[in-house]
């Protein structure tokens, strides 16, 4: 798996390519929020690229992942896919974190995702 970070004007954008396992999963998600932390950002862009969807959420510990964007004060994370499976993976996804009050929104294409995660950002 590949993972890289880009810190963008007003959100993180984390692309994984590659991503097929639970725990490749579980450890994409602990570098995000270091990167979170390291930056001090609360808007994010995941992109998965050429990865396998995942549907049973709890192989990689989805509920403690969602623990974890609650506690950031005005976390939005906008996940964006490159194929109609992970799609519906990240809608299943979208629907638990919208479920516990999260902004969370699944995207298949990137400007509109961008435009959502900006909306009521103060400009600096």
């Amino acid at each position: 798996m590949e993972l890289h970070f880009e810190l963008c004007p007003g959100y993180l954008r984390a692309v994984a390519r590659g991503r097929e396992t639970a725990e490749e999963t579980r450890s994409a998600h602990q570098q995000l929020f270091a990167e979170i932390g390291r930056h001090g950002v609360s808007r994010v862009l995941a992109v998965a690229l050429q990865s396998r969807p995942i549907f049973v959420v709890e192989s990689y510990n989805l509920s403690a992942v969602l623990e974890q964007m609650a506690a950031i004060a005005g976390f939005r994370l906008a996940l964006l896919s490159d194929t109609p499976e992970m799609f519906s993976s990240h809608q299943y996804v979208q629907l638990l974190a919208q479920q516990r009050g999260l902004a969370v929104r699944a995207f298949r294409d990137e400007e509109p995702a961008v435009a959502w995660l900006l909306e009521g950002q103060e400009s600096s």
